[in-house]
């Protein structure tokens, strides 16, 4: 399986025919996920790490060209200086990565709890075909009641934005 981010993508959807499937790679999916952005924040942080870096070598160096030189017009010179730029540009691209990964993450998380519910679901025998069916006449009738009274027009005497609770007995 490969470890990229458009894969797993495609392979969030639960298949609620093949949960058992679907609770095993689960796990994996997850451990995969967590370690390569355990990578991106190591290197994240060493993106960081090297701005500073570069931005504190550069304003170290335009103080010592000319000591008449202020603080603002250094710190303004670093922000225009190529070097820190592209140590910038470096630094958000691998904070872009991790956040996508990081996404990534909480949707597999959210994932694993609509596979719980679906396995719910198969435990009280919702997708059964027996389960949808009214098989009590007297049920049936009383819904076709219902379903009509919601239709006819409005003659007075309720609110015809409330719709009627229907009860049983």
């Amino acid at each position: 399986m490969a470890d990229d981010l458009d894969t797993y993508r495609r392979m969030l959807r639960p298949n609620k025919n093949r949960l058992d499937d679907e609770l095993e790679t689960q796990a994996d999916v997850m451990d995969r996920i967590s370690d390569r952005i355990a990578k991106l924040v190591a290197q994240n942080d060493e993106a960081e790490n090297d701005l500073k870096l570069v931005e504190a070598r550069l304003f170290r160096s335009f103080k010592d060209e000319d000591e008449k030189t202020t603080d603002k017009a250094a710190e303004s010179a670093v922000k225009r200086h190529q070097d820190r730029a592209r140590a910038f540009e470096k630094a958000t691209q691998m904070g872009y990565e991790l956040r996508r990964w990081q996404g990534l993450y909480e949707a597999w998380k959210t994932r694993g709890f609509a596979i719980n519910k679906l396995c719910d679901l198969y435990a009280a025998q919702y997708f059964t075909k027996d389960s949808h069916s009214i098989s009590n006449r007297s049920d049936r009738r009383r819904g076709e009641e219902a379903a009509l009274s919601e239709r006819r027009p409005y003659e007075g005497g309720f609110n015809p934005t409330t719709r009627r609770r229907i009860t049983g007995g």
